[in-house]
């Protein structure tokens, strides 16, 4: 079946295959979504935590807080990560399989990264309870800027090799889904 448009078709009439059905025929069920978001969370987590272990950290109460940074990333994340991969979606086995890796290890770091970087600011932001002072947006780009280039310097590395791992089973299983019927264009 071909895409292509004729001449004689309607100007007003959508496209096919706009990015707005493929986001809706990308978005996962609410069973999918929710039961991902609390595995993949859970994976992050464990991820973070255990690589936190194997360094030597001697408090619990600090590896139990950032792996909640971790488990709140992986857990927005998950729902994400599944649409931008569907929204990219190959017909080729080892198009999905780059396609799922990237979007699930981007979205991951990124979600993650912005969860850190809102209790990095709820942690280390001055708040006196006077109004903001004039500097008040420039404190914040840095404030955010410094969280985010932290994250990237020592956050990331919470992820190998227990991430890793999870991420290539979490594409291999979303690769070999299969893929949603095409549906034929409406007249």
């Amino acid at each position: 079946m071909s895409y292509a448009r004729s001449a004689s078709a309607d100007a007003t009439e959508p496209a096919p295959d706009t990015w707005s059905r493929r986001l809706a025929a990308s978005l996962p069920g609410l069973r999918l979504g929710l039961s991902g978001a609390a595995l993949w969370a859970t994976a992050m987590a464990a991820s973070a935590a255990a690589k936190l272990v194997m360094s030597g950290w001697q408090t619990t109460e600090s590896i139990a807080q950032v792996a909640a940074v971790y488990a709140c990333g992986g857990g927005l994340a998950f729902p994400l990560a599944y649409a931008a991969a569907g929204l990219l979606r190959q017909r080729r086995i080892e198009g999905r399989i780059a396609v799922a890796l990237f979007a699930f290890t981007f979205v991951t770091i990124a979600c993650t990264a912005i969860v850190y970087t809102l209790d990095y600011q709820r942690r280390f932001a001055e708040s006196e309870g006077e109004p903001p002072p004039d500097s008040w947006l420039m404190d914040l780009a840095y404030g955010v800027a410094g969280a985010f280039g932290q994250f990237a310097i020592t956050g990331v590395r919470l992820y190998f090799p227990f991430g890793f791992v999870a991420v290539l089973i979490v594409a291999a299983w979303y690769a070999c889904r299969p893929l949603p019927p095409v549906r034929p264009e409406r007249r």
